[in-house]
């Protein structure tokens, strides 16, 4: 208002005093401007003196010595960041350990942003050396330390193990081919300026074109990974107007000629190639038959990590071979189809078998040990400090080794194996070789455990002495969890069998899954219905789980049943509290605490779970509706008198079908994004369902295949 009312008056004045308008214009916007530019001017020289008062506080000495060494220190730094990465990008493929995430994602963020800054730190130095020695050439020092520079292009492209810590980064290659532009425009600056026609300054171009190519891989890695990328790959070439009504009217058109009319399956033999020694025998006896069926499925696999449609007799030709397969051989081939698709998505895997690209490695190393050997008899390095000789020695030497570590790690792969082995363009019967791929693992095999009733027991001593409200939160859920179980063979033979018999009694248009919300079972008729809300289902059954086993006691006829019941439905509840995207949460937090305060409330009064169950079973009248629920059905299945090993038998199916219908429902892209975090039980249940054919990845026909019309 106060700027339309003085706008208003100025328009009014002007008006009547046309003579006096420019005039007044321009003293108006001096009165306006004159103070802010005063405003900014004093700022700027106030923060100019406090940061000189502070620099002041500074020791000369330290300064001195920080100047000295802050370029040395930022490389040695970018070169152990290296280091990190290459060895423990790998590894968070199999292993679920807290630190390993940190300590990636450290190394992983401040890789490039080291890098980075010595970068500007070089060249800001450059441009000082040139304000100070005006018309000079550069020093020995400063043209030593700008050899540095396309070592830090060198890691900006990062290790082959790593290129991205989540799906996300994938998707922002673009911002990471700016990046490029902008630090090889940087490199190429600091070579310029310094520039003195000597045998460095020929290695500096040598290690230039190395760096570069290989910060181009890694923008090329990403950009390959990302869902567009992916999806343009899966694309199959258009057949014209053809459909399914057009191949129902050729059939029938064909039949009644007199023709026999049968399918042409070459189509999908080429989408899932096996040689015929692995359907005649279906046990896949050693790791190298498991590996071939893996890489054959790599491509359906990718389809649904994408939410991708395939055809049914892709669908029916893996169902059958996965139906005749030993549940340890099915879930070691859906370990090793993941590991590959963990390769494609978060490494430069897949790119590095390409033939330019493979050209382009084999130059960049060759460039590295010819500098190396170069800088080794290079006469005169006296007139350079004994500590940069020494970086620089160490800059060159660890690149080699990390070339040669890389390559290590890429004869010993599955997709090495598979593509001299199996790939048709790559291997011959002449080529192939006898070992077997690596017995390394390819991903965590345990699954994280989280009781509703002893985690919140244990937070008595912690939550009396954590006031921080986020402090509590972040230690809550880090010390909730218990340590992962390792998943047994047994445990993988009943979800086989389980699923196994699912797909054997219902086909897709008879809907794969019926899940908890129907069926005469009488445990499940009595629960209340959870269709719009699975998280609720996790909740409720997880609560009835946990209290009828300290209720019940672990007998011995029951402990196998109880066992496995219990370790989904802790799987379940852990996935709910930590992974709440992955089983389609409807369920609000503060419900949730609500409803999990209720035991640490009543662990007050007792010491035990048992005692707290009772307690809870006994007397509890408060407002959680899922937790009076849950102590309702615990009273009247207990009321029904069955046998108790009956009761956990159908628990253990009931936790199953749970199980099922969150992965049927999580997302393509949650599952792959758990494959950086040692991978998820859940995401291995889904690939299963999926080659059973129990979820939503296949269309009802397939109509790229066209009819064979053969005459009588």
């Amino acid at each position: 208002m106060w700027v339309i009312k003085h706008f208003s008056s100025f328009l009014s004045f002007s008006s009547s005093n046309p003579r006096t308008t420019e005039h007044s214009i321009f003293r108006s916007q001096e009165a306006i401007i004159s103070p802010m530019i005063t405003s900014i001017v004093s700022s700027l020289i106030h923060s100019k003196r406090r940061r000189r008062m502070v620099i002041e506080l500074v020791p000369p000495r330290l300064k001195k010595v920080w100047k000295e060494w802050d370029l040395r220190v930022m490389v040695l730094l970018s070169l152990l960041l290296q280091i990190v990465l290459i060895i423990m990008g790998n590894r968070r493929k199999y292993s679920h350990k807290l630190w390993t995430t940190i300590v990636v994602w450290c190394a992983y963020l401040e890789a490039d942003a080291i890098a980075t800054l010595a970068l500007g730190v070089l060249s800001n130095n450059l441009a000082d050396f040139y304000l100070e020695n005006s018309g000079c050439i550069v020093d020995a020092k400063t043209e030593l330390t700008a050899f540095w520079a396309p070592f830090l292009l060198l890691h900006l492209g990062g290790p082959d193990t790593i290129t991205s810590f989540a799906l996300e980064d994938n998707e922002l290659w673009l911002r990471h081919f700016l990046q490029l532009v902008v630090q090889t425009g940087t490199t190429i600056y600091v070579l310029v300026m310094s520039w003195t026609s000597s045998p460095l300054s020929v290695m500096f171009v040598l290690m230039f074109c190395a760096g570069l190519i290989k910060y181009g891989e890694r923008t090329l890695a990403l950009k390959s990974a990302t869902n567009e990328t992916l999806r343009k790959k899966l694309v199959k070439p258009s057949h014209g107007e053809f459909s399914e009504q057009n191949f129902d009217m050729i059939r029938r058109e064909k039949r009644d000629a007199g023709y026999f009319v049968g399918v042409d399956m070459s189509n999908i033999a080429k989408e899932f190639p096996l040689h015929h020694t692995v359907f005649s025998d279906y046990n896949l006896p050693s790791d190298g038959d498991k590996l071939q069926v893996a890489y054959a499925l790599e491509k359906a696999t990718l389809s649904h990590i994408l939410d991708s449609a395939l055809n049914t007799g892709l669908r029916d030709r893996v169902h059958s071979l996965f139906r005749n397969m030993t549940p340890q051989n099915a879930f070691r081939v859906i370990e090793m189809e993941l590991g590959l698709i963990y390769d494609r998505l978060y490494t430069k895997a897949t790119l590095l078998y390409g033939r330019y690209i493979f050209i382009l490695r084999l130059i960049t190393f060759l460039l590295t040990c010819f500098v190396f050997l170069f800088f080794t008899f290079l006469h005169g390095k006296d007139k350079y400090s004994k500590i940069d000789i020494c970086i620089t020695f160490l800059l060159l030497a660890v690149g080699i080794f990390l070339d040669i570590y890389s390559a290590l790690l890429i004869l010993s792969s599955d997709r090495f194996y598979a593509r001299l082995n199996f790939d048709k363009k790559v291997s011959t019967s002449k080529s192939r070789i006898c070992s077997q791929p690596s017995n390394g693992p390819r991903w965590s095999n345990k699954m994280c455990q989280m009781s509703f009733l002893n985690c919140f027991l244990k937070l008595q001593w912690l939550r009396s002495r954590l006031t921080c409200e986020r402090l509590d939160e972040l230690l809550e859920k880090l010390w909730l969890v218990r340590q992962p179980e390792e998943i047994s063979e047994d445990f993988q033979k009943s979800v086989f069998q389980y699923f196994k018999e699912k797909a054997a009694t219902s086909r897709r248009e008879n809907n794969s899954l019926q899940g908890t919300e129907g069926g005469d079972d009488w445990m499940v008729s009595e629960a209340p219905k959870f269709e719009q809300d699975p998280a609720k289902a996790i909740l409720f059954f997880h609560i009835v789980t946990e209290v009828s086993f300290y209720l019940d006691g672990d007998g011995e006829d029951t402990k196998k049943q109880s066992e496995i019941g219990r370790q989904i439905s802790r799987y379940m509840f852990y996935l709910l509290v930590k992974h709440p995207s992955m089983v389609s949460v409807g369920i609000t937090q503060v419900n949730l605490q609500r409803t999990a305060n209720t035991p640490y409330e009543e662990s007050h009064y007792h010491s035990t779970e048992k005692e707290t169950c009772e307690s809870i079973l006994g007397g509890y009248t408060g407002g959680d509706q899922t937790l009076l629920d849950a102590i309702s059905y615990i009273k009247r299945v207990k009321q029904e008198k069955k046998d108790l090993k009956e009761k956990w038998m159908k628990l253990g199916e009931i936790w199953m079908d749970i199980m099922g219908n969150a992965a049927k429902k999580c997302k393509g892209r949650e599952h792959g994004q758990q494959l950086r975090n040692g991978g998820e039980l859940l995401t291995h249940v889904w690939l299963l369902m999926a080659h059973f054919g129990l979820t939503d990845h296949f269309r009802l026909s397939d109509q790229h295949h066209y009819a064979n019309v053969i005459a009588k």
